[in-house]
């Protein structure tokens, strides 16, 4: 944009839409996506009103102005001087020399997030003392890889700063003093790849009453000067409004659970949520003491490496009305059929759905899908929902049975040569599909497909869910008239939850346990196969059926995987699928969409082709990330 198309801007707004330049604040944040920052500085040359109006709302509103691109980081000097005092909130991921500049010269800002990191240079020229205390305005800050002094710091000069977050950083031993002062006026803090420091602390001196969050994960290698297990538990007695109390520790750093407990029923701390991390050394009959000291208890996460007895959970259930959200974190089983411990009980995991009327957001692992069906659901509140379902509910395990079948049909392959390998080719499918229709009659498969089908019904009563994710190995030796069933149940129950807005879904393939999880079937998803592409009305269907529950998604998320193992497909060839679901993130209220894996671009062109639509240019960096789909986790 040059200056002349920078001037007809202006007149536009001016002359068709009555845009006078004292107007010009309640416009800008629209008008800014649309405008570079070398544009940005020449608004001097639609007039001074709009350069003294249009500036400062601009750089008050920076969240959007982090990782700036190259291109846009070729601001002037005196753009900088100008403006750069009128900001409140940003991030920098490198410290290269024009942020290094912006740096120096932002004094009035609310919320700040460095990385002091840049490959290229090992010694960044920014001074991090001075850094933190010209915004004495800070009320979020966060600060990521290097070492810090907080002498220059203190609850005095920095009395609005509520959140700190520190990501292996390493705070200097003469400066833990002003550290422990500053962190009386905290209500948040997160540690990660950070030393507690141990030394100058005194438990009598300090009182940390408006703390109502800790969190600290991946504590570095022990040191001398780390803070020791019972005297982490003083500090948490010293913290009277402690609500989230989030430990995901090193196997360095143990707690004594009984102590803790009893500093917590001793200064009545009204714990809300707490996370029990996957290497706590806590004993089980500590983490009971714990769930009987605490008394309101909303927020539960575990890992699978903690093992939960029938008395843990027997307490949790004693707090299901105070409950929303439970997550059992990556919770794995042991193989059907094992006399050993289960971890985290499938049975236990449907007791919470089953029990909890508040219950607002669900993570976890259901061994059997009849588990989900044996007593009606209480949580009509629910919102995210975050499951996996093991197997199915048969005496012949389907995943074992899948294996021996694999193993049978591979030897019919025809080997590299072969003179008939064309017809050899077509027997093996024919054979193939005989193997279908064998499978089709198996009264056990028919019912594993019921109980699926039953899920969703029991799925689209949730009138209240936002965010789904769903995944099981549902097997690929299920007839083709079955999954035309249950692609059918699918878009029947899933077009009741007029509320979805994140869908997720994975398929897992238990032939081939050294790859990624594989997508499910196209013909499980829009119920047609590749090979039946000549009946132009069933196609047409699938896609109005595909297109009126999907249509007020904001965000979708799929993980796809050529299909090029599997037994039935010729080796390259796509699901048409993708174009399906491109079709729906194009035409629909679709914000952001990801594939994880797989060669999508041919089948999706090829199908938008045909429908007049282009291909959008997205690229990997516009993807959504794990942290952004999971949340709070």
């Amino acid at each position: 944009m040059t200056e002349i198309s920078m001037a007809s801007v202006g007149g536009a707004l001016y002359s068709k839409h009555n845009v006078h330049a004292m107007d010009i604040p309640m416009v800008a944040d629209r008008v800014a996506m649309f405008l570079d920052f070398r544009d940005i500085s020449r608004c001097a040359l639609v007039s001074k009103q709009w350069n003294d109006n249009f500036e400062p709302v601009l750089w008050r509103h920076t969240t959007w102005m982090s990782d700036w691109p190259e291109r846009q980081q070729r601001m002037t000097e005196a753009a900088i001087e100008r403006n750069a005092h009128h900001m409140e909130s940003l991030r920098v991921a490198q410290t290269t020399p024009h942020r290094e500049t912006l740096l120096k010269h932002a004094t009035n800002l609310k919320q700040l997030a460095v990385h002091f990191h840049d490959p290229q240079r090992k010694f960044p020229t920014v001074d991090k003392a001075r850094l933190i205390q010209r915004n004495k305005g800070l009320v979020r800050l966060a600060l990521i890889q290097g070492w810090f002094n907080w002498i220059s710091v203190s609850p005095a000069s920095h009395s609005n700063l509520r959140h700190l977050v520190l990501h292996n950083c390493q705070i200097e031993r003469h400066s833990t003093r002003p550290f422990w002062e500053l962190m009386t006026n905290l209500e948040s803090i997160e540690l990660t790849l950070t030393a507690i420091p141990d030394q100058d602390f005194n438990p009598v001196e300090w009182t940390f009453s408006k703390l109502r969050s800790i969190t600290i994960s991946r504590l570095p290698p022990l040191r001398r000067w780390h803070m020791r297990g019972r005297t982490f538990c003083d500090w948490i007695g010293k913290c009277p409004n402690l609500e989230r109390l989030i430990l995901r520790l090193s196997a360095a750093f143990t707690i004594p659970g009984d102590y803790l407990a009893t500093v917590v029923r001793q200064n009545r701390i009204p714990l809300r949520a707490f996370d029990i991390g996957s290497y706590n050394r806590i004993h089980m009959d500590d983490l009971d003491d714990l769930m009987d000291a605490v008394d309101g208890l909303r927020e539960f996460r575990v890992n699978q490496w903690m093992l939960l007895g029938q008395a843990t959970c027997n307490r949790l259930l004693m707090q299901a009305n105070t409950l929303t959200h439970v997550c059992f974190r990556q919770a794995g089983t042991l193989p059907i059929g094992s006399s050993l411990l289960v971890p985290i009980s499938s049975m236990y995991q449907q007791q919470i759905l089953h029990s909890c009327p508040n219950l607002i957001k669900f993570y976890g692992r259901i061994l059997l899908a009849s588990d989900m069906l044996s007593s009606p659901w209480v949580c009509s509140k629910l919102r995210v929902l975050v499951l996996f379902i093991e197997a199915s509910n048969s005496p012949s395990h389907p995943v074992l049975d899948r294996q021996i079948w694999v193993k049978d049909t591979l030897k019919r392959i025809p080997q590299p040569g072969s003179e008939q390998q064309s017809n050899n080719n077509y027997r093996w499918r024919k054979g193939n599909n005989r193997y279908y229709r064998k499978r089709c009659n198996d009264p056990d498969v028919r019912a594993s497909l019921l109980e699926h089908a039953a899920v969703y019904d029991r799925l689209s009563r949730l009138s209240d869910l936002e965010e789904l994710d769903l995944s099981y190995p549902l097997g690929f030796s299920v007839a083709m008239a079955h999954k035309k069933f249950l692609s059918m149940r699918f878009l029947a129950g899933f077009g009741k939850l007029g509320r979805l807005r994140k869908l997720r879904v994975f398929g897992r393939s238990c032939l081939y346990h050294d790859r990624a999880p594989t997508v499910m079937e196209m013909n499980w998803i829009v119920g047609w196969n590749q090979r039946q592409n000549k009946d132009r009305t069933l196609q047409e269907t699938q896609i109005e059926s595909l297109h009126r529950p999907w249509l007020h998604l904001e965000r979708l998320r799929w993980n796809i995987h050529e299909q090029m193992y599997q037994p039935g497909y010729r080796f390259g060839q796509r699901p048409l699928w993708y174009g399906l679901i491109w079709y729906e993130a194009i035409t629909g209220e679709c914000k952001s969409f990801q594939v994880d894996r797989g060669n999508f671009h041919p089948t999706a062109e090829m199908y938008l082709g045909c429908n007049g639509w282009q291909m959008p240019n997205i690229e990997p960096e516009s993807f959504l990330t794990d942290s952004e789909i999971d949340g709070d986790q």
